[in-house]
């Protein structure tokens, strides 16, 4: 398969940047690019909407840059909806196992959930980067996560408290998210501070007007990340299975990249955010 390069489970985890990765490979500016994993049998293409050369295989790690619609790689283009942009995988500086149950976010590319703690035990789901899960027991190098099913604990990063915002902005000021329908676009601001913009998917049905996002819990369903909900009852997490944001759902839940939601959970936990919608 064109462009494909399979990581080992260790050699993954072992990254510590993306400057490291992006330094050998010389046709793209370590500034331009980053790592991405296919959803599925992903096509790829010579130019955008030309001929198909060939497919990047499901769940593998590719590194590559933005351009419109399109993910460029070193071999072709493939269309960004097929691809789930990556951040730096971060792994806990503390070894020892939390004492359970405890949250955790998923920072391998996928990880399968097993019916028990064996690698032949028949899978059960998969589970995508980003993914945030309620470990409930550990056993040697397995993790029992709530629902049932067992995960490889080295894909798993504890997650204690999100990274909080500046403080002193957060005591000067109450956040405040703008949910743009037309555009499909929502924005964090402290005052008159950008904080966070992102495109987001969904939205169906919602109303314009006022209300408050308050935070729910780390995970959700199939590890949905970073749940929250507004007064008004619109449900906003992160999404990992798909990246179609920016463009338009049929579910009136607003769904968000993971790095963007953890970045707005960690704020509305600290302090309820008020949400003008237009």
């Amino acid at each position: 398969m064109i462009g494909h390069r399979e990581w080992s489970r260790r050699e993954f985890l072992s990254r510590s940047g993306l400057a490291i990765l992006a330094s050998r490979i010389g046709w793209m500016s370590q500034a331009a690019s980053f790592s991405a994993r296919a959803f599925g049998l992903a096509a790829v293409y010579d130019v955008p909407e030309g001929m198909v050369i060939g497919h990047l295989a499901p769940d593998s790690v590719h590194q590559v840059r933005e351009s419109g619609g399109w993910f460029v790689m070193e071999h072709g283009y493939v269309a960004k909806t097929e691809m789930q942009p990556m951040g730096i995988p971060i792994k806990a500086s503390v070894e020892t196992k939390p004492k359970t149950p405890f949250w955790a976010e998923l920072i391998a590319p996928s990880s399968v959930v097993r019916g028990f703690a064996s690698g032949r035990a028949p899978i059960v789901d998969k589970l995508g980067y980003g993914a945030v899960l309620r470990v409930v027991s550990t056993l040697d190098e397995w993790y029992e996560i709530e629902g049932g099913g067992w995960v490889v604990g080295e894909h798993l990063s504890a997650w204690a408290s999100s990274p909080r915002l500046n403080e002193r902005s957060l005591l000067k000021w109450t956040p405040e998210i703008q949910v743009n329908l037309r555009a499909m676009m929502l924005r964090m601001y402290t005052g008159k501070r950008l904080i966070v913009q992102s495109p987001f998917y969904g939205g169906k049905g919602v109303e314009q007007g006022a209300t408050v996002l308050r935070s729910v819990q780390p995970g959700g369903e199939r590890g949905a990340p970073w749940q929250m909900i507004t007064e008004s009852g619109i449900r906003v997490y992160g999404a990992y299975w798909h990246n179609r944001f920016g463009l338009a759902g049929d579910e009136a839940d607003l769904q968000l990249p993971p790095e963007t939601a953890k970045i707005i959970y960690a704020s509305v936990t600290n302090m309820p955010s008020t949400v003008r919608v237009d």
